[in-house]
């Protein structure tokens, strides 16, 4: 990407997909097998916080053309191996 964009260029680094947050945390549980506790503090929820967010990567395919052949899941078990939060991830 650092060869393909202009210098200074925004690019957004998304699949394009919406995931929510129980999806992606039920991912993560299955990858770790490990039960996650997930709580909201009301004193830092915003009214400007959406509950949907989704890259546009029109950008960044245009650029890189197998820039979104990886699913979900595994870009999330080898983030998570690569991160050392698992030592290992079964693939999905």
């Amino acid at each position: 990407l650092v060869e393909v964009a202009p210098s200074g260029t925004t690019v957004n680094l998304g699949t394009g997909q919406s995931y929510s947050i129980d999806s992606v945390v039920a991912t993560i549980e299955r990858l770790l097998g490990k039960k996650i506790v997930v709580s909201t503090d009301p004193i830092r929820w915003r009214p400007s916080d959406r509950p949907n967010l989704q890259s546009n990567s029109a950008y960044l395919r245009s650029m890189v053309s197998d820039a979104m052949s990886v699913e979900f899941a595994i870009g999330m078990s080898r983030l998570l191996t690569s991160d050392g939060f698992a030592v290992h991830c079964a693939e999905e």
